[in-house]
């Protein structure tokens, strides 16, 4: 009886080991870096301009930061940059998504998360970050509808983190 009983410990503690937060596998899911949406209707793809991970000493949190451009005569020479916490996933987490635009001589920014904004954190491990997002804002009187929004970034080096 106590050979069943050790077998089945060790079998669970063997399952238990197999199942912990390694999370290098969730970037299977990612796609290639980019990020794509729809906006009115129109597919659009942004390109990757930055980069970064960032030490929050008063949090004591590192914090993802990516930025995007794309050119458009609807949206003028626009970017859209985001950060969020590393590793940090699930509906809403991002600490920041700003829309900037140099429009008819009007340099405009958008903090779309004070804005009718969703969006998912699927991914953000130290290989991949995927998210989805949508929402809606005014921008110089029209209405900008943005749905099927994705952004993904793999990262060439896994980041290395030692704290």
């Amino acid at each position: 009886m106590k050979i069943k009983f050790r077998i089945l410990l060790l079998l669970f503690m063997f399952i238990l080991a197999s199942c912990s937060g390694n999370d290098d596998n969730e970037s299977a899911i990612c796609i290639p870096t980019s990020m794509s949406m729809i906006i009115n209707g129109e597919p659009v793809e942004y390109n990757v301009s930055g980069t970064g991970i960032d030490w929050d000493w008063s949090r004591q949190k590192h914090i993802l930061d990516q930025s995007f451009y794309y050119s458009s005569s609807s949206l003028g020479e626009s970017t859209i940059s985001y950060s969020v916490p590393h590793k940090l996933k699930g509906k809403n987490v991002f600490e920041t998504f700003v829309f900037r635009t140099y429009l008819n001589g009007s340099y405009i920014e958008i903090n779309l998360l004070n804005e009718d904004f969703e969006s998912e954190v699927i991914t953000n491990s130290n290989t991949c970050l995927y998210a989805v997002f949508s929402g809606k804002f005014t921008l110089n009187n029209q209405e900008i509808i943005i749905t099927e929004g994705k952004a993904s970034f793999i990262f060439e080096n896994p980041i290395q983190i030692s704290f």
